[in-house]
């Protein structure tokens, strides 16, 4: 780019192509050589034209820039061989969509969305002036938390980087002086991942900030939370129900090449599973750095500072509601005890207390799964119809017998409507087509283990079975009904 007058002879012809990225030079001179015909080439230049350029680095085609902290493009305004006795301004507007995020540091201090102008003092001939854009682009997108998405892989800042295009007019009184236009990648300092689960029976919210993709110099910043909220819409008419957050008071930094997770306990919503319910997310935090000595001038000191940045955003998401919570308890088939042996058949027994209030009895069934009876376990019939009474309890016993010796994990637990058939039978069967919706459940022995003894010698299985036939001989007497409802009082207490 020329910014001189005079007269220059022709040296050599570069050529960029932009779509595939390639560059053609021609060395004139060494052409005259070859060519006798050739002559000299001479360009006079009596006017150079105004012109706007950007003093910072870009990659390509792109600016980049970090979205979640405030940021600086230098800008350099040439006169060439103009002169603009009176003062001139430029104006800075985002192109093609709606500024909803990016935010723009006015002449008098202000963060405006609007297009924002900025003056130019007087410029002579030949002559620059230097000016700063200060800018900043919130951090908007909330992303669902799955096995793709959540990793180190640099496909993330993709999935978060924000790109738009800022267009730049350089002006007069009565005319536009030069018009340009920047294309803007805007990185993340931190990415925000979200789902919903199930604690202890509760549904709870969880909020990743991940910042294990951040490359240099954002792996230098530290970010301060000091204020996260998460408020419920229940009623229009009413104020939204604020979620109890579940992380220790006061929050700590997140560190760079981390991942830090906020949870809420939700409160709970008069809507429906499947209706999704208005949540407001608001993140006050300011930014640090902990290796202010190895930033560059690239990456301004200025822009490390006290400054507060929020971030707020609405978030509809359904609420997962439990409906039933489970307790299991393993009992020796022979001597009612809780002590279980190898290949000595069990009595898993599983209780069901219903959370929903019940009109009328409904029929769930009650599944082992097959990955746990392949871990130690064998189960000849894995499905059972348990009715659940409309007092909401109900119970299904399963003969369960462990395979391997030392602590086994208790067998994972599905429940499932049961679907009836058309033809109203009194007799219940279970098939493909009997399983319907898989129920949300609570179980509150996943995870506890049981240790299973080695089988009894002679001497110890004669005394064992003695006791067993009188034990036996006992429990004859008392009704299966009354059985079932002491062990059901015994697990709820």
């Amino acid at each position: 780019e020329n910014k001189h007058v005079g007269c220059f002879q022709l040296c050599s012809i570069q050529i960029h192509t932009i779509n595939p990225k390639c560059t053609f030079i021609l060395d004139y001179g060494r052409e005259m050589e070859r060519n006798a015909l050739l002559e000299h080439v001479f360009l006079l230049v009596d006017r150079v034209e105004p012109s706007i350029s950007v003093k910072d680095k870009s990659s390509g085609d792109f600016l980049e820039l970090t979205a979640g902290m405030r940021q600086k493009i230098s800008l350099e305004f040439y006169s060439g061989t103009n002169s603009y006795l009176n003062e001139t301004f430029c104006s800075f507007s985002l192109v093609g969509v709606e500024n909803k995020h990016l935010q723009f540091l006015d002449s008098e201090g202000k963060w405006v969305s609007d297009k924002v102008q900025h003056l130019i003092p007087p410029i002579k001939p030949n002559e620059s002036y230097c000016n700063c854009i200060e800018l900043c682009m919130t951090v908007d997108k909330v992303l669902p938390i799955n096995s793709t998405n959540v990793s180190s892989s640099p496909q993330n800042e993709e999935l978060q980087s924000i790109n738009c295009e800022l267009k730049l007019e350089w002006k007069n009184a009565s005319e536009t002086i030069v018009t340009k236009f920047l294309q803007l990648k805007f990185s993340p300092l931190f990415g925000l991942y979200c789902t919903t689960s199930l604690l202890a029976g509760n549904a709870i919210f969880i909020l990743d900030v991940e910042r294990r993709f951040v490359k240099s110099p954002l792996n230098q910043i530290t970010i301060l939370p000091t204020s996260i909220t998460l408020h419920q819409e229940q009623n229009i008419a009413l104020k939204p129900v604020e979620a109890k957050l579940l992380n220790p008071d006061p929050l700590i930094p997140i560190i760079p090449n981390s991942s830090f997770r906020f949870i809420w306990l939700l409160p709970e919503s008069p809507a429906g599973r499947n209706f999704p319910v208005p949540h407001f997310f608001k993140l006050i935090y300011t930014v640090c750095s902990g290796q202010k000595e190895n930033i560059n001038s690239e990456f301004n000191k200025e822009l490390i500072e006290s400054e507060e940045y929020c971030i707020e955003k609405r978030l509809d998401f359904t609420i997962p509601k439990v409906d039933f919570e489970i307790c299991a308890r393993f009992y020796s088939e022979h001597s009612q005890s809780l002590l279980c042996r190898v290949d000595q058949p069990c009595d898993f027994v599983v209780s069901l207390r219903s959370l929903a209030k019940l009109i009328e009895a409904e029929t769930v069934i009650v599944s082992i799964e097959n990955e746990n009876l392949n871990n130690g376990w064998y189960c000849q019939q894995k499905h059972k119809l348990a009715k659940v009474k409309d007092s909401g309890v109900g119970q299904a016993i399963f003969s369960i017998v462990p395979k391997m010796l030392g602590h086994l994990p208790y067998p994972s637990i599905s429940l499932y409507k049961y679907v009836a058939s058309e033809n109203s039978s009194k007799q219940l069967s279970i098939n493909e087509k009997r399983f319907g919706e898989r129920l949300i459940t609570f179980y509150r022995n996943k995870g506890t283990q049981i240790h299973i003894l080695a089988p009894l010698s002679g001497s110890e299985e004669s005394t064992s079975l003695a006791s067993t036939n009188t034990s036996e001989s006992e429990q004859k007497k008392k009704s299966l009904k009354s059985q079932a409802k002491g062990r059901l009082s015994r697990l709820f207490e």
